[in-house]
């Protein structure tokens, strides 16, 4: 495991005020808002990524073609998911974010997870039912931006 990472991840538990980063550097997970945020690191002590990925729920089988056609048309150019991905296993809908470590401190960390928090709220809300279905093209934008609203 990359020095490099370990020492991000102790800067941002810092950042985002954990009594202490042991737990967090041991599980490389967190929870806020209710979605768990596992922090993964791909690459070498040179170069790598991390990414933040979250299964966000399961879908049900009658809206299984419903949600994919939307998760499709979000992940084009990334238009509804902040630059993540999303994704499918098995039937849970999934999303994942790569920043190469380069770019990161403990503030853009932190910014980052906020922003992956709130788009993963989204589809979370969505997958669950909790949100309107999506009819109109343009729908998406629109219902992102109002479910992020207090």
């Amino acid at each position: 495991m990359s020095a490099r990472y370990l020492e991000l991840l102790a800067a941002f538990a810092n950042e985002i005020g954990l009594p202490t980063p042991e737990l967090l550097l041991e599980t490389k997970e967190l929870v806020v808002d209710e979605i768990t945020i596992s922090l993964l690191y791909e690459g070498d002590d040179q170069m790598g990524d991390v990414i933040l990925f979250s299964a966000l729920g399961d879908i049900s089988a009658e809206r299984t073609s419903e949600i994919l056609l939307v998760a499709m048309e979000a992940n084009y150019l990334w238009a509804a998911t902040g630059g993540a991905t999303l994704g499918m296993s098995g039937r849970v809908l999934a999303m994942a974010l790569r920043v190469p470590l380069i770019l990161l401190d403990a503030t853009s960390l932190a910014n980052a997870v906020s922003a992956f928090t709130e788009t993963a709220t989204f589809w979370r809300r969505y997958t669950n039912g909790e949100l309107e279905r999506l009819n109109q093209p343009g729908d998406l934008e629109q219902q992102l931006a109002l479910s992020n609203k207090p």
